[in-house]
């Protein structure tokens, strides 16, 4: 049977004792809980991983994509489409709708390293572009073509009547590179901008593109020529006509030629001259009254809307209009998506495995003050830093987790504000009126 101490120092020292040990009882519990919130964190954010199962005449398109790519890519775009330094950048991401431009107008494959492709007729037919297309869209992921309903490319279909809106688009995301007029110029680093006009000839179209008059991909070899017809230079649409949702092509507003000639070098030129009506428009004259701007629906309306509605009710109260949504990886399951999820998965865990370190440290490490010329006194000096270095590396480690996240499976989100310098409309204006 033990005696019970009975001198005062020796009740201290219990006592003492005692606190130290709640103390890092307490340290330990905090840490765990804040490790344990952490992970929960990791478990619910990552996304689940998604096998896509491709059905036979799926896997001959890739196996002749391949076989493509492997013949006439892999030299300047690498075996796994991450790009060669000094010879062509990385695919992944580009999509098969990237494809189908660069390689249905010719610039690929180039025939030598320049800082931009020209232009020259393809030397892939539809088919082989479409398995190209598809190869790189199973591997790399992006954005994909948009189809009619029979499964043909869209064309008609993406052309708006909202002119307007599609000048609006036009001055935010292509005249700084083609200018107002859409003919181009030149650029950094070697490249330019491409005229945007009709061009001369049809060879340098893409298949089925409107404007030319032979379709190779049609079953009886010919199509319809789809030439829009020439307006008034002066021209304005009516706002009657100008759709608010209107989803419009910058082609809409493009220069077209109206008849006028110059005879430079004793030749006959015919000019390309603006249709000012359409680029100069005023968006907020067509697009809605002020009345259809600022109406609200009811409480009953409200009620009766999604999340998704009300969000989209909300941005257009505001005068903000979502013009570009998309998931980072449109095709689930690709080789590039399941590198992307490991990147994180692999800081998380670090994260995790720091702070695991950092709880070991603070429970188990020596950390009584221990003189230079004492034993033990390396391990004590090195108590702090050990602190200071596993807490860093955690937090490091989850911060670069969190925005690989953000950067690598957050959908991807271009929305235009609309604004003015002028003065509001006498339907909004707030009127004060002394009491």
């Amino acid at each position: 049977m033990s005696r019970r101490p009975t001198n005062r120092s020796a009740r201290l020292k219990t006592n003492r004792s005692r606190r130290r040990l709640r103390r890092r009882l307490s340290g330990g519990l905090l840490l765990v809980a804040a490790l344990a919130l952490a992970g929960g964190l990791a478990a619910v954010l990552t996304p689940k991983p998604q096998v896509a199962v491709a059905d036979e005449s799926s896997s001959a398109l890739l196996r002749t994509g391949k076989q493509l790519f492997d013949t006439s890519c892999v030299t300047c775009h690498g075996a796994n489409l991450q790009g060669v330094p000094g010879r062509g950048p990385s695919l992944i991401g580009v999509g098969e709708a990237a494809v189908y431009f660069q390689v249905s107008t010719g610039r690929m494959p180039a025939v030598r390293g320049e800082a931009q492709a020209p232009r020259k007729d393809p030397i892939f037919d539809e088919a082989q572009i479409e398995a190209l297309g598809a190869y790189v869209q199973a591997n790399g992921g992006g954005p994909t073509l948009v189809r009619e309903p029979d499964g043909s490319l869209a064309q008609k279909s993406l052309r708006g009547k909202d002119l307007g809106r599609g000048g609006d688009l036009f001055r935010l995301n292509c005249a700084s590179c083609h200018n107002f007029t859409g003919k181009g110029g030149a650029l950094s680093s070697g490249k330019y901008a491409p005229d945007l006009g009709r061009p001369t000839s049809s060879k340098s179209l893409p298949r089925c593109c409107p404007g030319r008059r032979t379709c190779r991909s049609s079953p009886t070899g010919s199509c319809r020529s789809t030439r829009r017809k020439t307006s008034s230079p002066t021209s304005r649409p009516s706002p009657k006509s100008a759709s608010p949702a209107a989803t419009v092509w910058a082609a809409s507003v493009l220069p077209r030629g109206h008849g006028d000639v110059d005879h430079r070098d004793g030749r006959r030129h015919r000019r390309s001259t603006v249709d000012w009506g359409a680029i100069m428009t005023d968006i907020g004259d067509q697009a809605r009254t002020d009345a259809d701007r600022h109406q609200e629906p009811d409480e009953a309306a409200l009620a009766a809307m999604s999340r998704e509605e009300l969000v989209a009710l909300g941005g257009r109260l505001d005068g903000v209009e979502t013009v570009y949504k998309q998931p980072r990886w449109p095709v689930q399951g690709t080789r590039a998506e399941k590198r992307a999820e490991r990147q994180v998965a692999l800081w998380l865990l670090a994260g995790g495995f720091f702070g695991l370190a950092l709880l070991l440290v603070f429970l188990f490490w020596p950390w009584e003050y221990k003189p230079k010329e004492a034993s033990g006194s390396f391990l004590y000096s090195l108590t702090t830093p050990l602190y200071g270095l596993t807490f860093g590396l955690s937090i490091m480690s989850i911060a670069v987790g969190a925005v690989l996240f953000q950067k690598k499976f957050i959908p991807e989100e271009i929305s235009i504000q609309e604004r003015h310098d002028n003065r509001s409309p006498k339907s909004t204006a707030r009127r004060w009126r002394p009491t």
